[in-house]
């Protein structure tokens, strides 16, 4: 047979060879398979357990657990869509005298903004 190869016989040392130090996994696909099942069961499980202590739940307790969850999802939906719908231009038009179309851009965005901070901050006297 062949002489054992130590690191020293070798052209790279550790972390030099990455395939040659790497870990061997001798996990089969059935243990895999039986991991994912049980893992899968756990999580059934729990969501299970949520959905029948809300469903115990009543009057108050249950309005508030679903104004939360309807908070969080609206939250969720608002955070996906609101970086692609922009508002590029708006266009009033006056019957029979004209219309007008403002385009919005970066500096007209800055500038509403110094306007809004000024008249919220803005204390009457």
């Amino acid at each position: 047979m062949f002489p054992a190869a130590t690191p020293d016989a070798l052209p790279c040392g550790p972390g030099q060879c990455p395939d040659l130090w790497k870990p061997v996994s001798y996990e089969t696909d059935n243990e895999q398979s039986h991991r994912q099942v049980v893992i899968a069961a756990a999580i059934g499980a729990i969501v299970e357990l949520v959905v029948f202590t809300i469903s115990q739940v009543t009057a108050r307790n249950l309005y508030i657990i679903l104004g939360g969850l309807a908070g969080a999802a609206l939250a969720l939906v608002l955070q996906r869509y609101w970086l692609a719908v922009q508002l590029t231009e708006v266009k009033i038009t006056i019957p029979q005298v004209s219309e007008m179309t403002f385009v919005v851009n970066n500096d007209a965005r800055q500038v509403a903004w110094k306007l809004y901070v000024e008249t919220a901050t803005r204390v009457s006297t």
